[in-house]
């Protein structure tokens, strides 16, 4: 009779382990996020460079990196053999939207084509040496371009971009027309950091 008791205990506490929910699989982890994508990106403009002049680009990302906006701050300085001395200041704002779906299979995150409109407004000031004149010239630019940004090591960024410019001037130098507009190519280059 002990036995039987022994054996009847025993399958009990089998049967009720059995009926016990079973506890859920334990979480898988989580795969690692990819890291994000900078938001910033701060440029030179290298053609201002070799004009004796300096202008930084500072670029924003929004809209999941759809669009971008740029603000340009810059000035240049020339000297004429002593008879003039000429400084140019000027500052800009551009929109980009770029082209994801056009990038190149080595860049899938960030870089690529992309469209963009541009106003520059810059003042000039030339004192003529000779004379003692000073003149200021006003200029307004208007641009649409076409551009490729390629990115290294996802911080460096070197950027090509050439468009069609629209340009109209004001003057207090003589016998100069002024206010007419003038239709040109421009293309810049812009070496940076992005982050």
């Amino acid at each position: 009779m002990k036995w039987l008791a022994v054996v009847a205990g025993v399958g009990v506490a089998s049967a009720a382990g059995a009926l016990e929910p079973a506890s859920p699989p334990a979480p898988e982890a989580p795969s690692p996020a990819a890291p994000a994508l900078p938001r910033y990106a701060l440029s030179l403009e290298l053609p201002a460079l070799l004009s004796t002049g300096l202008e930084v680009d500072g670029e924003r990302f929004f809209a999941d990196r759809r669009w971008s906006a740029v603000v340009a701050l810059g000035g240049a300085w020339s000297f004429g053999a002593g008879d003039y001395t000429s400084q140019t200041y000027n500052v800009g704002g551009e929109l980009r939207f770029w082209l994801n779906a056009l990038r190149l299979p080595f860049m899938k995150r960030q870089g690529g084509p992309f469209a963009a409109v541009r106003a520059d407004l810059a003042v000039n000031r030339m004192l003529d040496h000779r004379t003692g004149q000073a003149f200021v010239t006003l200029e307004a630019e208007g641009i649409g371009s076409l551009g490729y940004r390629l990115v290294f090591f996802d911080c460096l960024e070197l950027t090509h971009w050439v468009g069609g410019s629209l340009t109209s001037s004001l003057t207090t130098q003589p016998r100069v027309v002024w206010g007419v507009p003038l239709w040109g190519w421009v293309f810049d280059v812009t070496l940076g950091y992005l982050f």
